[in-house]
């Protein structure tokens, strides 16, 4: 039986914490991941490493930065023909930006080398590009739009506003770009919390509010804050603690602030799971800027199956994600963000009622599993069509 061919064009999976999709991808698909050798990210330099018993084949390049700007969609790779004579795929998956160079230069070698394939783009992109720089990018958009045969949009706010751009209704799904390894990211037992928590200094019997993320203020590390120390006025018969994992610009002020206030840079995305089998909930205040908003919000979904009951503001996709309103803040308000930590440590029936109802949505929604299978069906959609 005829494996359909897939080329995929992506720096995401340099993170070895997203690759599980690709394996799942690999059973349906003779599939070849086209990689840069290392691109920068918020844990430092990601490297090309990978596993020699995975079921997919990687060609890697050298990653060129033609406009000298390091941003994820400005990079093309030092290739002739991004491997496509050799896998003369049936679809090349392009996962960057509708005004990428990754994806003018996958459409113009795509031209000379694989004709037939049809070129499937992935975008996260919530907000509309403005300014001079924003019209530019829009006309790179729109001058690429007639080689693109299907979109795949990582949050409802992308899908309506590449509608808006005039791209067809029904050439637009929604499907995260990965979701998570949910045999990974499990609940830790009462024993094995209590253990975590002791390497730290944390007590068995501390409330633990969590956050995970960038330590800069459009993610609302300063909110939270604010909020940390109203409920430690408001619930003086309770220890609360709060623990920041993460680094950024606000470290050094996170880390004065006392012995209820702990910081930890684990410094890989892949040590993150100990601090959250720490916490008793997870809080992602994001706030919106003119040129950015939450796009997903992972932390959410790898709390979620980890057993943590999650808080998000209003921000961009951070509440398509969480799927219930009650968990839900404006974004600013640091009073109502305390009042609903507070509503959820004063009940630990609540929180189990929330975790078990995380831990749900994470299986039917956002597991490698389920973006794989999403993924796949257009993949077959696409090559049915020819």
């Amino acid at each position: 039986m005829y494996c359909p061919r897939v080329c995929l064009i992506s720096h995401a999976y340099l993170e070895k914490s997203y690759r599980s999709k690709l394996n799942l991808l690999a059973q349906e698909f003779d599939l070849t991941l086209v990689s840069p050798d290392k691109f920068p990210s918020a844990y430092g330099l990601h490297q090309a490493d990978f596993a020699e018993d995975r079921k997919y084949q990687v060609e890697v390049y050298p990653c060129r930065f033609p406009l000298g700007v390091r941003t994820s969609t400005r990079w093309t790779l030092k290739s002739r023909d991004l491997s496509f004579r050799q896998a003369s795929p049936d679809i090349i998956h392009v996962e960057n930006e509708a005004h990428s160079f990754s994806l003018l230069q996958a459409l113009t070698l795509r031209r000379w080398y694989a004709p037939q394939a049809k070129i499937v783009i992935f975008v996260w992109a919530n907000q509309r590009l403005v300014g001079l720089k924003g019209h530019a990018l829009n006309g790179l958009a729109r001058l690429m739009r007639s080689g693109i045969d299907f979109y795949i949009s990582g949050n409802s706010e992308g899908r309506e506003l590449l509608i808006e751009s005039g791209v067809p209704a029904e050439k637009i799904a929604v499907i995260p770009q990965t979701g998570v390894d949910i045999k990974y990211y499990t609940p830790a037992s009462d024993k094995e919390r209590a253990a975590l928590r002791l390497e730290i200094g944390l007590r068995a019997s501390d409330l633990v509010i969590g956050f995970v993320g960038r330590l800069v203020e459009d993610k609302g590390v300063l909110d939270l804050l604010q909020a940390f120390k109203k409920l430690r006025e408001e619930m003086r018969d309770e220890r609360l603690r709060l623990l920041y994992v993460g680094d950024g610009a606000l470290k050094p002020l996170l880390t004065a602030q006392g012995e209820d206030v702990l910081v930890a840079s684990p410094g890989d995305s892949r040590k993150v799971l100990p601090y959250y089998r720490m916490m008793d909930l997870l809080v992602l205040p994001s706030r919106t800027l003119p040129y950015w908003k939450e796009q997903f919000g992972r932390v959410l979904v790898e709390a979620m199956a980890c057993g943590l009951p999650v808080i998000g503001s209003d921000s961009g996709a951070i509440r398509e994600v969480i799927g219930d309103s009650n968990q839900i803040f404006a974004e600013g308000n640091v009073k109502m963000l305390a009042a609903k930590i507070k509503e959820m440590l004063s009940s630990a029936s609540e929180r189990a009622n929330l975790a078990r109802r995380g831990l749900e949505r994470v299986a039917s929604h956002y597991s490698d599993e389920q973006i794989a299978k999403q993924t796949a069906s257009i993949y077959f959609k696409l090559y049915a069509k020819d």
